[in-house]
């Protein structure tokens, strides 16, 4: 692998993610739990960047009897060719983002490892236009790689990946080809960082749900959850 690029890999997507994406699986179940408490019989889910389709194949598996609704973004042809494959019933648009979006009253909208690959000027903008295509009751979940605070620990984040990498079969020649491929193209920023974005974009509580290293899921809500009080 000398030139490395996600464009027309399709059909060998999955395979790299579960090498190269710590918690991958893991974050999977987790939007499946998030979708049981989010998306009524008849919703709608709306997956921003959705690659080949797997998490929203997860989530008609696992929602099978609530007629769920699904709109699937992604800008490369090769993706969403898989992801039709994969969910037929699904709504697909090619789309670079941010753009105009063309769902609407989402119940859930998922943005897994999108942002990584757009400047962070532009987050704001698509989690907004997110937000609007949101019921007040919705949920948007953000997956990306993020940065500690603390160079140390990044440092030890660094290592715990190419760790995660040799023992899933990548080779060394793998690991620096793709390294160098994203030098310029990839965007990592606090979850701190990602929080305020969602804020500003119109999202409330955004909560941090899982982190491995520099891998991490945050959650928010359309409208303010009300609190119990004693």
């Amino acid at each position: 692998m000398s030139d490395w690029t996600f464009t027309d890999f399709g059909p060998e997507f999955d395979t790299h993610v579960a090498a190269h994406l710590p918690g991958y699986a893991d974050v999977q179940r987790l939007v499946s739990l998030v979708a049981e408490f989010a998306v009524p019989p008849g919703g709608t889910v709306a997956d921003l960047g959705c690659s080949t389709g797997r998490t929203a194949a997860t989530l008609q598996a696992h929602l099978h009897d609530r007629a769920v609704d699904y709109h699937l973004y992604d800008e490369d042809p090769s993706m969403l060719a898989e992801a039709e494959q994969r969910v037929p019933s699904a709504k697909t648009h090619l789309l670079s983002l941010p753009g105009t979006l063309d769902h609407h009253d989402a119940d859930l909208t998922v943005c897994l490892w999108l942002l990584q690959f757009v400047p962070p000027g532009q987050w704001v903008r698509i989690l907004h236009d997110a937000r609007v295509r949101s019921k007040p009751t919705g949920c948007v979940l953000v997956a990306a790689k993020t940065r500690h605070r603390r160079p140390r620990w990044e440092e030890v984040a660094v290592a715990a990946l190419d760790e995660y990498k040799t023992d899933a079969g990548v080779t060394d020649p793998d690991r620096v080809a793709k390294t160098k491929a994203l030098r310029g193209m990839l965007y990592q920023a606090s979850p701190t960082w990602i929080a305020r974005d969602l804020t500003a974009a119109g999202w409330h509580t955004p909560t941090l749900l899982w982190r491995w290293h520099v891998w991490s899921l945050i959650g928010a809500w359309a409208s303010p959850v009300p609190t119990e009080t004693v």
